[in-house]
C-alpha cells in the first residue's frame, strides 16, 4: 500500500460504502486502516483517507494528538462510512497540506466546528464532534471520500497557479508530509 498523488483518478471518485453487515469486510478495513495509520505517521500527516491509499472505500484514520517528537502519544481514529451530520460556526481559511499534495499549502475556507456519524471498525456508531483544526482535519478527510482535492476548494482562476505550483514541488522533489 503506497500513497496516491494527484492527479490520480481515484481521487477524484466518490468512494464505496464499507458494508457494516460484512464481517470479513470490516477485518480487512481494520488491517488496511493499520497500515494507513503507519503511513500517516511516517509521512507526519494527521489524516489519511482510504482513496489516498488507492482504496475505493469510504473510510479515514485520524490522530489529531499525534506529536512526532513523541511518539507515543497516538489517539488514532479510524471512521468508516462517515457522514456529516453538521457544521456551524463561521467559515476560517487555513492553509491547507495534504500527503496527496506534496510540497503546496492550499488556503481552504472550512466551518470552525462539525459533527460526523461513522462507525469504528468493530461495526459500533460513532459521533465526532469537533472544533478548529480539528474540525478541518475531519472535513479534508471526508472531503477525500467524496472525491474532492485542495485543488476543488480553490476558485478556478486560483487553481491554475496552484497547480502550476504543486507541478514545480514535484520537478522539484517534493515529499508527502514536507511543505516548504
Amino acid at each position: 500500500m503506497n500513497l496516491v498523488l494527484v492527479p490520480n483518478p481515484i481521487l477524484r471518485k466518490k468512494c464505496t460504502a464499507v458494508d457494516m453487515t460484512n464481517a470479513k469486510e470490516l477485518k480487512t478495513i481494520k488491517s488496511k486502516a493499520s497500515t494507513m495509520l503507519k503511513i500517516m505517521y511516517k509521512n507526519h500527516g494527521c489524516g489519511l483517507a482510504a482513496p489516498q491509499v488507492g482504496i475505493d472505500k469510504r473510510f479515514f484514520v485520524v490522530d489529531l494528538e499525534y506529536k512526532e517528537d513523541d511518539s507515543s502519544t497516538r489517539n488514532p481514529i479510524i471512521l468508516i462510512n462517515p457522514e456529516i451530520v453538521e457544521t456551524f460556526g463561521e467559515y476560517l481559511e487555513a492553509a491547507e497540506g495534504c500527503l496527496s499534495l506534496p510540497g503546496v499549502m492550499i488556503p481552504v475556507k472550512r466551518k470552525e466546528h462539525v459533527i460526523l456519524n461513522g462507525y469504528d471498525v468493530d461495526g459500533s456508531l460513532l459521533t465526532v464532534e469537533a472544533y478548529d483544526f480539528d474540525a478541518r482535519c475531519f472535513q479534508h478527510e471526508h472531503d477525500h471520500l467524496e472525491g474532492i482535492t485542495l485543488f476543488e476548494k480553490v476558485d478556478p482562476l486560483m487553481r491554475v497557479s496552484y497547480l502550476q505550483e504543486y507541478e514545480a514541488a514535484l520537478k522539484a522533489g517534493a515529499k508527502p508530509g514536507v511543505y516548504e
